[in-house]
């Protein structure tokens, strides 16, 4: 939630300082993270009593602990590679819808607005729900409904539909990222010293979900435009 409170205030700070020029623009980055940084190292966080015993890493054995690992989780590696795709694809495609729109409507730069919105508070619902077992089958079942809206995206030219469409979309595909970090969370206290290797792995199939989520969207938006991009997404 907190995350997500930041992708939504940032472009608005963002918009307000650079009006002033680029040198206040990094100037205010800077001063951000001066704080956070003082937030950081002024916080008492109780040392961990798990004595891990690991002295740096081989990447010949971590790669099998991965493998192994992938050949039981796949799919929630699965799940978390196409979430973090769709939201690499909405923060560059949709940048450019984002900004198209706001051209032909002047409600239409709410577009990345209404996918950032429902991240704010439906993390509070999943955990109203207090769900303790099938986390993979909801997750799963919860984005195949995302995906389902948004793939309506195109059957109307309306801004009023589209922003509408991605509004719904978000709020599905937004209820699944919690989930999906639950079911890490069990993983890694299930495997008590080797939550190393789990931790690792969901990392970098996130990271590799905003490499190829960017190259995904560009393809995508030659073919068959920017809007249409996101229906076959």
């Amino acid at each position: 939630t907190f995350r997500n409170l930041a992708y939504l205030v940032g472009p608005i700070l963002g918009g307000m300082i650079a009006i002033n020029g680029e040198r206040w623009t990094i100037a205010a980055a800077g001063i951000i993270l001066v704080v956070a940084y003082g937030l950081f190292t002024g916080m008492k966080v109780p040392e961990s009593e798990v004595e891990e015993g690991v002295h740096g890493v081989r990447v010949g054995e971590e790669l099998k602990h991965w493998w192994e690992l992938s050949t039981k989780v796949w799919p929630v590696l699965v799940m978390s590679l196409m979430v973090g795709v769709v939201d690499a694809v909405f923060w560059t495609t949709g940048t450019v819808v984002n900004d198209s729109l706001a051209e032909l409507h002047r409600y239409g730069g709410l577009f990345l607005s209404m996918y950032m919105l429902p991240s704010l508070f439906v993390g509070l619902l999943v955990a109203r729900w207090g769900i303790y077992q099938g986390k993979k089958r909801w997750a799963a079942g919860l984005l195949l409904i995302g995906g389902i809206i948004l793939s309506t995206i195109g059957w109307k030219s309306s801004v009023e539909w589209v922003l509408g469409v991605v509004l719904l979309a978000s709020i599905f595909v937004g209820l699944s990222w919690p989930l999906i970090d639950a079911t890490y969370t069990d993983f890694t206290v299930r495997m008590g010293k080797g939550r190393k290797h789990m931790i690792g792995i969901s990392s970098s199939v996130l990271s590799l979900a905003y490499i190829i989520g960017p190259i995904m969207g560009g393809m995508m938006a030659d073919w068959v435009g920017e809007i249409e991009s996101f229906a076959w997404l």
